[in-house]
């Protein structure tokens, strides 16, 4: 074989060895691959694959979240021979089954997220969480041997029929796919991408995977697709390319007004609105420079697809100077058959196909496709191979036409084709898009019901837009063709339409409500409260709460009851998220909220009003604030620290040859402690330390200036939604600056140690760096008190062993070994 993915990345690492290829965040710190690190992670992937018995052409389920390890065990598969069988996480149970019955899986590589499905009970499993050690033991074997087969992996798509379909897809027609993207989309090694799709599905693979890998760009994974949190991503790795869906595109610009409603700037909104379109695309960032500050300052551009855009959306986009740039493809063909370029971009059409690939519209309307880019057929089915192409042709299951320049227009699905009793044909695509730029509802699904017996164009929306939806209608009836109006709408009961994993709406489950008018109920949330032991959250809160009592109860507070600190409480939002699909508004979760106030928010779904975000300025960590520190605290800090203390360190010892960052945790039982742990430090420690303060000392302004200018002091939350602060804690280790930390969380002036809370047992397993323990020590004290101009305090300030902890860790063994680490010195 010529050329195969295996190819392409190696030659990519060769020239692009040190650029930063993958990242995420999985908890507060970044993780970050470069070209060659993941070219020797993929050579040891393919090693231990080998010698755990894998031959050529067996089969390899990849079942786990999108991060750069699954980059590795995808890259790696190939490599070592294998055939990958990727699979979303949310699949149904029956999904699983018929997947692992059709391709019997050598290996299922899977993670901790990963559902424990019985049909995996007989295949061998390796976890994302064993990765580093498991590499690391089979990098001596690597080699840049590359032992591709030709085919490349089997993508299962449920179908009409719901019937799991396994479309191959081979090395040529992924090469073949991403190329011709790229003469329509170029990638450049300056682009840093954010990834928001699951790499389960091909389309996520080819632009978030191998366009940007094969051309030297970076891809970072978000971990959630949660508005605020996305938010903070976005801001943190400022992308210049995001690829995305269309719900994705709305989320976020819905996100920006809210803020712009919470600031109570309505009014100035729409007047830079008004102003921006007559104006190019460079002035409509100056003008909206705010809002391109908040998402990073870089982001140019999104790449659409995976379902219809909506106008006015994409039109908001553009206004504030990011182009949205729209394409259309399948899994069968790898997905590519027609996209915009950045140059060229028109809403309402998929663009014109790149070279190499053909498109023609059959005599019935259906958009039919070939090229090097499409799958052979079906694994293992003959039958539904020969049903799906006409000779070479690819028959996609969309309607569609050209106009006279060439650009394509989709007209709907084949099956989805709405047929009036008189004949006429009516696309839902047309009347959705119709309805949706009235601007009044921002979700609605068209549908062919039969309520007698003729078919009628009928319009669902959810039970949250009920106020709106009637109004929408008359709107959209207006301007809408005689055979196009919406006879009748229905209300789905919930906040939003049901969705696929690739956020298409699930337009067969609405056509079974409206047949028994007998939709699933929406549990109310005071009904969650009646269930304290949902299995699900009753296992979530299990694996948080050591030893969670028999008789939990609904009334069970959080704080109180279960000992849930702040960041407890983020461990059960992650959780959540990660098992259960539901992100949790943190400020939302208190000490006294209640086990059954939980479930009620897991059952209602998170509220998607504004919430205020935390501001964190790092201008502590300029060259120019480092300058000023360094002749302030010599000057005013020693001296006074030299003049009402007698000082004496040990352990230096251990903070040779330490590589940095590190975190120092200490005790907390002086109010000049801070000062006196700071002259502690030997210089090049010091001149890289920052210390963590509890953020309500920024409420006042003076300290607000003092405590970064002086002592490189950063808020850390106490009491409030503490995430924002951890993401602020990891940026900071990220730059790489040490952190000084006192884990009691309060002043215990003169008293034995205080118990540790929690929160440094995540920050030390989730950071990924060596934890120093310190203790500073008081002996005969100074006077007078608080001035020992007379006598001198007598304090002794004591460094320990560095301490490594491993991620899977427990956060509260980890948080008690740390607290006898510091008690000890």
């Amino acid at each position: 074989m010529a050329e195969t993915i295996i190819s392409r990345l190696l030659e990519a690492s060769r020239i692009h060895a040190d650029r930063i290829a993958l990242s995420f965040r999985p908890g507060f710190r970044f993780e970050r691959w470069t070209y060659r690190q993941l070219w020797s992670d993929v050579g040891a992937m393919s090693a231990m694959l080998r010698s755990a018995g894998l031959q050529p052409g067996d089969r390899v389920l990849i079942w786990a979240p999108s991060c750069p390890q699954w980059a590795v065990a995808f890259f790696g598969t190939l490599k070592a021979g294998g055939i990958v069988v990727p699979m979303d996480l949310r699949v149904s149970g029956s999904f699983v089954q018929t997947v692992i019955e059709k391709t019997e899986p050598r290996f299922a590589i899977v993670s901790q997220v990963t559902p424990d499905h019985p049909a995996l009970k007989d295949v061998e499993r390796l976890h994302f969480e064993d990765f580093s050690d498991l590499l690391e033991t089979a990098r001596a074997d690597a080699d840049d041997a590359d032992n591709s087969q030709e085919l490349a992996e089997i993508l299962f798509t449920s179908g009409t029929t719901g019937n799991p379909k396994g479309v191959m897809l081979t090395h040529e027609n992924l090469i073949a796919a991403v190329d011709s993207a790229l003469h329509q989309m170029p990638v450049n090694p300056e682009d840093r991408m954010l990834s928001v799709l699951p790499l389960s599905h091909v389309y996520e693979q080819a632009g978030g995977l191998l366009l940007p890998m094969w051309n030297g760009a970076g891809v970072t994974y978000a971990t959630s697709r949660e508005p605020q949190r996305l938010s903070r991503l976005i801001k943190d790795t400022s992308p210049t390319t995001m690829l995305v869906v269309p719900q994705v595109l709305d989320l976020l610009m819905k996100s920006i007004e809210r803020e712009v409603s919470r600031q109570g700037k309505e009014r100035v909104w729409r007047v830079l609105n008004g102003v921006a379109r007559y104006f190019p695309i460079p002035v409509r960032r100056l003008i909206f420079r705010s809002v391109h500050k908040r998402f990073g300052g870089s982001l140019v551009r999104f790449i659409c697809g995976g379902a219809a855009i909506s106008v006015p959306v994409a039109e908001a986009w553009e206004r504030l100077g990011v182009k949205v740039v729209q394409g259309y493809g399948a899994t069968e063909a790898s997905p590519t058959i027609s996209s915009s370029t950045y140059s060229d971009r028109r809403f309402d059409s998929v663009g014109k196909p790149p070279s190499g690939i053909e498109v023609r519209i059959a005599d019935d309307g259906e958009i039919q496709v070939r090229g090097r880019n499409i799958t052979p057929g079906y694994w293992q089915d003959e039958q539904a191979t020969a049903d799906t192409f006409d000779g070479e042709w690819l028959k996609t299951g969309d309607m569609g036409e050209f106009d006279d320049d060439g650009y394509l227009y989709l007209r709907g699905r084949k099956r989805h084709m709405i047929v009036l009793a008189n004949g006429m044909n009516v696309f839902p695509e047309d009347v959705e898009a119709t309805i949706l730029g009235t601007g009044l509802v921002s979700q609605c699904a068209v549908v062919g019901f039969t309520p007698n017996e003729s078919v009628t164009v009928h319009a669902v929306f959810p039970a949250s837009e009920g106020e709106s939806a009637s109004e929408a209608v008359r709107l959209a009836n207006a301007t809408l063709g005689d055979h196009q109006r919406v006879a009748d709408y229905s209300l789905w009961p919930g906040d939003a339409l049901p969705m696929t994993h690739t956020l298409k709406v699930k337009k067969a489950e609405i056509l079974d409500w409206l047949d028994s008018k007998d939709a699933p109920s929406q549990p109310d949330a005071a009904d969650g409260a009646a269930d304290a032991k949902s299995p699900t959250l009753y296992k979530i809160l299990a694996s948080i709460v050591t030893s969670l009592s028999e008789d939990v109860s609904p009334d069970f507070r959080l704080g109180s009851d279960l000992g849930l600190d702040s960041l407890g409480r983020i461990e059960l939002i992650v959780a959540v998220e990660e098992q259960l699909g539901v992100s949790l508004d943190e400020s939302e979760l208190q000490d006294e909220t209640t086990i059954g106030q939980v479930q009620g928010m897991i059952d209602a779904g998170p509220d998607t009003g504004p919430r205020i975000q935390p501001s964190f300025a790092a201008w502590g960590r300029r060259f120019w604030a480092r300058g000023i520190r360094g002749v302030l605290q010599p000057a005013l800090m020693s001296t006074s620290m030299r003049i009402g203390f007698a000082r004496r360190v040990t352990g230096t010892e251990h903070l040779a040859g330490l590589e940095h960052p590190v975190v120092f945790v200490a005790n907390h039982n002086m109010r000049s402690d801070v000062g006196l742990m700071l002259r502690s430090f030997p210089w090049r420690t010091r001149r890289r330390l920052a210390v963590a303060a509890a953020a309500d000392l920024w409420r006042n302004r003076l300290r607000a200036l003092v405590n970064p200018l002086f002592g490189n002091a950063f808020p850390i939350e106490r009491q409030g939604p503490a995430l924002p602060s951890l993401e602020n804690l990891g940026r900071v280790l990220d730059e790489g600056w040490s952190i000084l930390i006192f884990p009691e969380g309060d002043l215990y002036p003169g008293t034995e140690i205080q118990p540790f809370k929690t929160g440094i047992g995540m920050i030390a397993v989730e950071g990924g760096v060596p934890i120093v323990p310190m203790r500073l020590t008081e002996g005969k004290k100074g006077w007078p008190a608080g001035f020992h101009v007379v006598r001198r305090s007598k304090v002794e300030v004591a460094f320990g062993q560095p301490i490594r902890f491993r991620r899977g860790d427990s956060y509260r063994d980890v948080t008690m070994e740390i607290e006898d680490a510091v008690r000890k010195l």
